[in-house]
């Protein structure tokens, strides 16, 4: 018992220091020039990372270009729906754009674990949402979304290659499998004044013509 109350003493202390020191801290930082606080920021990042066996990629929706999204969320968007749903313990559940089909991801912060050749990797998804200035009423940035990958450093060879190669291929796939095909046809002239009505318009596409129904010798198929 008085082992259990030295060590239960011994814990209390040391968390009152920690949470000491981490409100001295914070309050000094206040008073830190810019540069230096910038030279001590990248020390604390080499020395966390000297101890940290993990590593973090990061895959954002928008890489460069703002005004296309990038092929590998995408990919990995796709990837992770066919992957969470066996996976994950909490999925958002949406119905598709113009689609009849029901489209699966994983929710914000929630982890999925994926194993590739004896690696784990650990998936979440991010979203940093824009603040809002109130005094021009707008955003002052845009949304982001992101993925980040976690894995043990000595498998990043593994997952800069042949695991992210993986990710892109089968996402690709998926993505093809779930493509919407649609029919397109022209709106009538009259509707053409509105700006709101687009000059074409579309329906799904669904034939009920399938290889087995395909009018052609049994023999030859």
């Amino acid at each position: 018992m008085d082992q259990v109350a030295a060590l239960t003493s011994l814990s209390t202390k040391i968390t009152s220091t920690i949470g000491g020191l981490a409100i001295i801290w914070a309050m000094f930082r206040q008073f830190i020039p810019y540069e230096l606080k910038q030279y001590l920021d990248a020390l604390t990042l080499k020395f966390t990372s000297y101890i940290n066996p993990y590593e973090c990629f990061v895959i954002e929706e928008y890489a460069g270009d703002r005004m296309n999204r990038h092929e590998l969320y995408i990919a990995t968007k796709a990837y992770l729906s066919d992957h969470c749903s066996r996976c994950a313990r909490t999925c958002r559940v949406e119905l598709g754009k113009d689609s009849d089909r029901f489209l699966v991801s994983i929710g914000e912060r929630v982890e999925v674990t994926d194993d590739f050749n004896g690696a784990r990797i650990w998936w979440h998804a991010y979203m940093h949402a824009p603040v809002s200035n109130h005094n021009i009423g707008r955003h002052s940035e845009e949304e982001r979304r992101y993925y980040t990958l976690t894995f043990h450093k000595r498998y990043c060879h593994l997952i800069e290659g042949p695991y992210l190669r993986q990710v892109l291929d089968k996402g690709r796939a998926i993505t093809v499998r779930n493509r919407q095909r649609r029919l397109f046809t022209n709106n009538p002239h009259n509707e053409w004044s509105s700006y709101l009505k687009p000059m074409w318009n579309h329906v799904q596409f669904h034939h009920p013509s399938t290889f087995d129904t395909l009018a052609m010798d049994p023999i030859n198929k």
